[in-house]
């Protein structure tokens, strides 16, 4: 089979994407928005308090100040007041991620902990230095609440007051069982009341007001007040986490997605999306644990992105999470970063051209060379929209993709649909794989992109099907596809290609060759270089698309969002069965 036209560019050509390439964004860009430092810095200041809160709890007081001391405040208040400063360390260092957040019950929390920890300093050992330095810290932030405007609206909130009681009742349970089990060494008959009343105590951190014998009496004390602040603790890292987000449909997302240019664009209509809206204009993204996860171009005329993307960061900055986005083309980058957002490659994108594609040249042998097996061992495919396929048909379709998932669980974010044949998509097109005897061997999943082209969904496979069965589907597909107006392909995403590919030759930087050779390490358990090789037998045009985020120190905690949304999280050794093949997931 021969089609005129060969690819216009091999995957050695091209060059690492560079900052230089950005030229003027698309449309008007209102000044870079001032990213505000503020909850950078406050985060930071915590980390330091919450250090110095433990550091402070776990050395020993000067003795002429415990001297001082002790005619002004009792032991036993001093020694609680030690305890209660080592927790507020603990909760200073949980509070700032909720301030690089911007949340606003976060910086409550925080001037809290800092004036309280002021006093505490000063009552557990007359630690006059490190009270006036939180103090001042305290000081410092109470004027900034403008800079935390996150918080949740009614029926946004993560509920509390269930886990509050639970902590209660287990910390109460835990402190009456033990001085019952333990009565021999408790000197003093107490009753109910007054066992509530030691364990209140305890937990407070102010020792038990009743002597208590032997090791019991040294442990025990401790033990029930690390019970109710690790309780504590956790109540308030759950009373501080991002919103609950509701996903309220938009009645014109369908149709934005339909006139946009972005081969990412009929992903957003993934059940686990939202969008917020400015006026034509939109983002579709997903709430990650504490990251709001934008995903491909912003919808709709390229000059309103600006306006949807500064509503997209109002809204995650209310919400309290770190905004992000994944796998943004060029042009959206220059605006994401105009509006304040550090942009980093991220990988290409394989598009075929279907009017200048051909199987002629060295650089697609391996493609032609399977789709000449298939030929001749009898394959024939068949490419057509979903909705032409009735039920009989759709059922083996289905079936195969289960058997070829197993186990494992429908993959994906950003490039990936996360449902096969549903009615609300019929316009996805399919391009099916028989042998010589009719039997079901394998097929192409892709989604609408634009007027005239398809985006690779899934590749779903017999498990004893021939390994060149997916490159001859491809072949197929530009062959089959065009008679239905399809005129470009998107293909599999290559992370980091450039660098896969700048680092094979024998002159690359010593930096390059050690990035290469760290990404084939990588390449088993995130096909790394599987993706790219496969891609390149079809000498696509290669598309950058890049990561951005809000700022850098932010890049592991989107890093682990972002693998946690795309199903890449995971234990090998407790798979039972291989993993699913990936559309596009470096």
């Amino acid at each position: 089979m021969t089609m005129p036209g060969t690819p216009s560019c091999s995957p050695a050509e091209v060059p690492l994407p560079d900052a230089a390439r950005f030229g003027r964004p698309p449309g008007p860009v209102p000044p870079p928005a001032l990213r505000s430092r503020v909850p950078r810095l406050a985060a930071a200041l915590a980390v330091l308090a919450g250090l110095l809160n433990l550091v402070s709890a776990l050395l020993p007081a000067e003795r002429d100040r415990l001297r001082l001391l002790a005619h002004l405040v009792p032991g036993t208040v001093s020694r609680g007041a030690t305890v209660v400063v080592a927790a507020a360390g603990v909760g200073l260092l949980l509070l700032a991620g909720g301030l690089r957040r911007r949340h606003r019950a976060a910086w409550l929390a925080t001037v809290g902990l800092l004036a309280g920890s002021a006093i505490l300093h000063v009552v557990k050992g007359l630690d006059i230095e490190e009270a006036l330095a939180e103090a001042f810290l305290a000081g410092l932030l109470s004027g900034q609440a403008g800079h935390f405007p996150g918080r949740a609206a009614r029926g946004e909130r993560p509920s509390v007051l269930g886990p509050a009681l639970t902590v209660v009742g287990a910390t109460l349970a835990y402190g009456t069982l033990g001085l019952v089990a333990n009565d021999r060494d408790v000197r003093a008959d107490l009753g109910l009341a007054g066992m509530v009343a030691q364990v209140a105590r305890m937990a407070l951190g102010l020792g038990s007001g009743t002597p208590l014998a032997g090791r019991f009496g040294r442990l025990f004390p401790t033990s029930v007040a690390a019970v109710f602040w690790v309780g504590a603790l956790a109540v308030a890292t759950r009373a501080l986490a991002p919103a609950l987000v509701r996903r309220p449909a938009d009645p014109g997302l369908a149709a934005a997605v339909a006139t946009s240019d972005d081969s990412l664009a009929y992903f957003a209509l993934r059940d686990d999306r939202a969008t917020v809206r400015a006026g034509d204009a939109l983002v579709a993204h997903g709430p990650v644990g504490s990251v709001a996860l934008a995903a491909g171009d912003p919808l709709g005329p390229p000059a309103q992105w600006p306006a949807a993307i500064a509503a997209f960061l109002e809204q995650a900055a209310a919400q309290g999470r770190v905004a992000a986005v994944l796998g943004c083309g060029e042009a959206a980058a220059r605006v994401w970063r105009a509006a304040g957002l550090l942009t980093v490659y991220l990988g290409d994108e394989a598009v075929l051209d279907l009017d200048r594609f051909s199987l002629e040249g060295r650089g697609v042998r391996i493609a032609r060379q399977s789709w000449h097996r298939g030929r001749r061992a009898g394959y024939t495919s068949l490419a057509c929209r979903a909705g032409d396929l009735d039920h009989a048909q759709v059922e083996p379709l289905a079936e195969l993709s289960r058997r070829w998932r197993g186990d494992a669980a429908e993959r994906g974010f950003s490039m990936a649909l996360g449902r096969l044949f549903d009615p609300r998509d019929p316009d996805t097109l399919v391009v099916v794989a028989r042998d010589n005897d009719g039997g079901l061997r394998g097929f192409l999943h892709f989604v609408p992109w634009g007027a005239d082209g398809a985006s690779l969904d899934v590749m779903r496979r017999d498990r004893g099907a021939p390994s060149w069965l997916n490159d001859f589907l491809v072949v197929e597909a530009t062959c089959g596809l065009p008679r239905l107006g399809i005129r470009r392909l998107s293909l599999n995403f290559s992370f980091l290609r450039a660098v896969l590919a700048a680092g094979a030759g024998a002159d690359a930087p010593a930096r390059l060759r050690l990035a290469r050779w760290l990404l084939r390490r990588l390449s088993g358990p995130f096909q790394i270089e599987t993706l790219y090789r496969f891609n390149r037998k079809f000498t696509p045009d290669w598309q950058p698309r890049y990561l951005a985020v809000e700022a850098p120190e932010a890049l592991p905690q989107v890093g682990l969002a972002i693998l946690r949304a795309e199903g890449l999280l995971y234990l090998p050794w407790r798979l039972r069965g291989p993993r699913p093949t990936r559309r596009r997931c470096g």
